[in-house]
């Protein structure tokens, strides 16, 4: 591992950052990994560094409502954006039997959303370490940390997703 060069280091933490692409829009946030990907091993002497930096924290955000939207329109059938507490019986001493199944759902469906805006926003942050961090062992494992905080964000938000849609059926 100490043999590797500084290119080499960042080349290895853009491939590690390459894993969470579908969770990052076209836009702002893939142009800096393509970038640091070009200037490997010298992204911090760049004058371009400055603006990848300051357009940051609008991709960032950008790529988390993406996200969240996307994963809104696979889950709209268990109404992700509803007050589950809201369908309750005019009579507290009644129920109806879907109830319970459509609050689950719902439930279920606002978690994926959540998730899939939490995912990006990992993705995100692993994109701003391999621009501005030097690169070394150092990089590599913080974005390897963020890569796979995102991948299981990803994955919760699929699980989620799938329950909501389950119950959703049968209630």
């Amino acid at each position: 591992a100490g043999r590797l060069s500084p290119r080499r280091w960042h080349l290895l933490a853009a491939g590690v950052v390459r894993r969470t692409w579908d969770v990052l829009p076209d836009g702002p946030l893939r142009d800096a990994v393509d970038w640091a990907e070009r200037h490997a091993g010298y992204t911090l002497d760049r004058p371009e560094l400055a603006d990848f930096l300051a357009a940051f924290d609008d991709a960032a955000r950008h790529a988390a409502a993406v996200a969240r939207d996307a994963e809104r329109l696979v889950v709209l059938a268990a109404d992700p954006d509803v007050d589950p507490n809201r369908y309750r019986h005019a009579d507290a001493r009644r129920t109806n039997p879907s109830s319970p199944l459509f609050q689950a759902a719902s439930r279920a469906a606002a978690r994926a959303v959540a998730a899939a805006g939490d995912a990006a926003g990992y993705a995100a942050e692993a994109v701003a370490h391999l621009v501005a961090a030097p690169p070394g062992p150092a990089l590599l494992d913080r974005v390897r940390e963020r890569v796979v905080t995102a991948a299981r964000e990803r994955a919760v938000a699929n699980l989620q997703a799938s329950l909501a849609l389950q119950l959703k059926a049968r209630g």
